[in-house]
């Protein structure tokens, strides 16, 4: 067991565990949407039955991509935030170059979950994005009426994993900027 806690805080010390959860978890999302809408479920079937080292290696990497962009496209439109405020991020800056590296894995933490809450919330935006533009160009549609009503539980259920995970990151930008304060508290 000490050995598991070992590989996971060498993770946080490297952000290896914030890339894959707040960049290629998202990414994955966004590729999973377009994928399954671009190929025939028989060509998926395939590749992940066939599913190589490589190919898993450039889909991580593709996905690690587009977890960048989707961090880039919530920044620009300001659906995700870093810092309350500018004393807020001062006040982090401060902290990174007076910071002792256990404080530093505490507040690495939050900022985890805050990347993690804020890229997939826009993920997942994107993903209902893909797949209502997949429905309405399907040959066999109808209405996008009939479309919302056919997948409302679906819908109800993303609605608010998006909401959820929307609050997550915005809550956890304040919570960062509480950890922030209270370690440098006791540096000073």
């Amino acid at each position: 067991m000490e050995d598991f806690f070992g590989i996971v805080e060498a993770f946080y010390a490297r952000f290896i565990l914030r890339d894959l959860l707040a960049k290629i978890t998202p990414g994955s999302i966004v590729l999973l949407a377009m994928a399954k809408n671009i190929a025939i479920n028989d060509v998926l079937i395939s590749l992940i039955s066939n599913f190589s080292f490589v190919f898993g290696v450039l889909i991580i990497s593709i996905s690690w991509i587009v977890g960048f962009g989707i961090q880039g496209l919530g920044e620009k439109l300001k659906l995700i935030k870093y810092h309350e405020n500018e004393e807020a991020q001062e006040n982090y800056s401060k902290f990174l170059k007076y910071g002792d590296k256990d404080q530093q894995k505490d507040v690495e933490r939050v900022v985890v979950i805050k990347e993690t809450c804020g890229n997939s919330y826009i993920a997942l935006i994107i993903m209902f994005i893909i797949n209502l533009c997949y429905m309405v160009m399907d040959e066999n549609y109808v209405s996008l009426k009939e479309i919302l009503f056919k997948n409302f539980p679906n819908l109800i259920i993303l609605i608010i994993l998006i909401y959820s995970l929307r609050y997550m990151h915005f809550e956890h930008v304040k919570r960062q900027n509480k950890v922030v304060i209270n370690k440098l508290e006791i540096i000073n």
